[in-house]
């Protein structure tokens, strides 16, 4: 449901298409976060890939703007490999998100969503 705070502050910068993609997101997650589908873990993989490639267009294109202070771009960058690095490390190696223990690879799982959402939220003020 953090997803939510993303639709609303897209809808407050008045970046729709942002919104309409994490509108699709939240859904697609919602859903297979409730049925635990593969079919609908596919559909969520496309909402992500949305999100990832229209975030990186955002970023990319106001990149520009931040030529003299990096901090803001690098902050945004270290949360998307932050992102990477517990989904995939996690995957090859059984941990975080990939954990056994299930309540342990939620509470990664709530992680990696939590620093996604600041992530694009960051992206939405760029």
């Amino acid at each position: 449901m953090i997803y939510a705070t993303n639709v609303a502050t897209g809808f407050y910068v008045g970046d729709f298409w942002y919104s309409a993609v994490f509108f699709y997101l939240l859904n697609t997650s919602l859903l297979f976060h409730y049925t635990r589908n593969e079919i609908m873990r596919t559909i969520d993989k496309t909402g992500i890939m949305a999100v990832v490639i229209y975030g990186s267009y955002k970023f990319f294109d106001n990149l520009p703007k931040y030529q003299d202070d990096l901090l803001y771009p690098v902050t945004i960058v270290s949360s998307f490999l932050y992102v990477v690095y517990l989904y995939y490390y996690g995957y090859y190696y059984k941990q975080y998100c990939y954990c056994e223990d299930m309540d342990t690879a939620d509470r990664w799982h709530s992680l990696l969503h939590l620093v996604s959402c600041i992530g694009n939220h960051l992206i939405l003020f760029m």
